[in-house]
């Protein structure tokens, strides 16, 4: 099973729909990121916000992993659904891809689901910024 924020970045990379006029950002892991310019590129950043495991009572040997990973849109421009950037066109286009592959998420995971958006924006500093609550989840993993 790989970890779940690179799950994430190839799930972003390998679907990002360029047809809709949304342009490709920067999407990586946010500590392979050295810094963000914003003015001059759009940022899609993961990392990951916490990782559980239960272990079963019932079927011994056996846990359900549940990881966190929060995904965090940079912008300059805040952007509408009816333009080609800025960061409301990201989100879209992320949402669009998470929910398209929310039951056949492969990398051993077995399902996600966004749980909650948080808009961060600092309009006095020209930053456009929200942040997407994504749980992934493995059932039944032997250990």
């Amino acid at each position: 099973m790989t970890e779940a924020p690179e799950t994430i970045v190839g799930l972003l990379n390998a679907n990002w729909n360029t047809s809709n006029h949304t342009p490709k950002p920067v999407i990586d892991e946010i500590w392979d990121v050295s810094s963000t310019n914003v003015l001059n590129s759009e940022y899609v950043l993961v990392y990951l916000a916490s990782l559980n495991h239960e272990y079963n009572t019932i079927e011994h040997g056996t846990r359900d992993t549940r990881a966190v990973v929060r995904i965090d849109l940079r912008s300059s421009k805040r952007g509408d659904p009816t333009t080609t950037s800025g960061v409301v066109s990201l989100k879209e286009e992320v949402e669009r891809i998470l929910h398209s592959v929310s039951k056949s998420v492969g990398s051993g995971w077995d399902w996600l689901k966004v749980i909650s958006h948080v808009d961060l924006t600092d309009k006095s500093k020209q930053l456009y910024r929200q942040v997407l609550e994504v749980e992934l989840n493995k059932i039944g993993e032997n250990v």
